[in-house]
């Protein structure tokens, strides 16, 4: 009875955390809870259990120690303090994942699609009454024209639930409703880097199942919907432009040897705002959560992306019973490399958990 009622709060609760997280409305606060909270699902879940810490995790902690003396040299510390808090509450939910596998496994995937059809819902209401949602929103718009929408890198990840269920043999009415649903979204946020993100993940899925063969015809389906509609969405909006904050992220390590503090990213650009390429281009954050850590940590970055090829390295060599986390993991990786997305709580929250639940277990 009590293990019932524990799991029930553990779905409400936090839903409802991954709800306020997706919604754009940025406080310190909500990230200090999200630091918190996690250990309190934890001791409601497990209370006898002993935390144990996942593999590559004091990489991790050297990240944000240095990201933590970067307060030092940052140009703007409140910017620096929100960024480096959220690191710290992503890190509190692998924690939690990786100590809980066998009861948050079933319920994240229903979480998952439960927030997904909220969200939507918000999506087409600011789309049909021409409001403006938060700006950092799962369902937000990213500019004035409204032609990229989050929430197609929301069911990027999600559209994954329903294909894994059909790679396992499963025929589901609700699963083809989630494909369709999921496709539907995809097509509307016109977000390439949700594009990206998908097709990340179902090259994931089909290859570690072993099925890319039995289910060729799917797959190739798949493929030929994605390129379309990177092509279509192409022809509303540039390509290249936003590439540039990549190339001024790399050039200001010539003036910030050791960055301009986490969130700073804006200092940079405006300073590096000339032609580059014939491209002129301004943006408060990078698009890319490697180059966002270079950006403002400098040289001292390469730890934070030593850290993340290592535990890429780790989640591409998940066990098959660990699949769909590890596709989940591998496509908001790509998503994060591509887009700001990895602003919102929400998104940080559910890739740090969904790498936990992919992880082996230390001996």
């Amino acid at each position: 009875m009590f293990e019932r009622t524990s799991n029930l709060i553990l779905l409400i609760v936090l839903t409802t955390f991954l709800f306020i997280g997706g919604l754009g409305f940025t406080s310190n606060y909500l990230l200090i809870a999200g630091i918190l909270l996690p250990f309190v699902f934890h001791f409601i879940l497990s209370p006898n259990k002993k935390i144990v810490l996942p593999k590559n995790f004091f990489l991790y902690v050297a990240t944000l120690v240095i990201s933590s003396l970067g307060l030092l040299w940052s140009r703007d510390v409140s910017s620096s303090v929100s960024f480096i808090l959220l690191l710290i509450s992503g890190a509190s939910f692998w924690i939690f994942a990786y100590n809980n596998k066998e009861k948050l496994t079933p319920y994240l995937e229903r979480i998952i699609i439960i927030l997904g059809l909220i969200f939507g819902i918000l999506f087409l209401y600011y789309s049909f009454t021409g409001l403006w949602p938060p700006a950092w929103g799962v369902f937000s718009f990213t500019s004035q024209y409204r032609n990229h929408n989050h929430i197609g890198d929301f069911w990027s990840m999600a559209l994954l639930i329903p294909v894994f269920a059909l790679i396992k043999g499963k025929r589901r009415f609700f699963d083809f409703f989630l494909m369709a649903v999921g496709l539907f979204f995809l097509a509307a946020s016109l977000s390439r880097s949700a594009y990206l993100s998908f097709f990340a993940g179902l090259i994931f899925l089909f290859w570690k199942s072993g099925n890319m063969g039995r289910y060729k015809k799917l797959f190739l389906a798949s493929v030929l919907v994605l390129i379309t509609l990177f092509i279509f969405t192409s022809l509303f909006k540039p390509t290249f432009e936003t590439r540039i904050y990549f190339i001024q992220s790399i050039m200001g390590l010539g003036r910030f040897p050791f960055g301009v503090g986490l969130g700073n990213f804006s200092v940079v650009s405006g300073l590096l705002q000339r032609p580059i390429f014939g491209l002129v281009s301004y943006s408060a954050y990078v698009h890319n959560i490697a180059l966002e850590m270079v950006s403002g940590l400098g040289i001292l970055g390469i730890i934070f992306i030593y850290w993340l090829i290592r535990i890429s390295k780790e989640v591409l060599a998940c066990p098959k019973q660990n699949l769909l986390y590890g596709a989940i993991f591998v496509c908001f990786l790509v998503n994060f490399l591509f887009d700001r997305t990895y602003l919102t709580p929400t998104l940080i929250w559910i890739w740090f958990m969904s790498l936990g639940l992919s992880q082996e277990n230390n001996a």
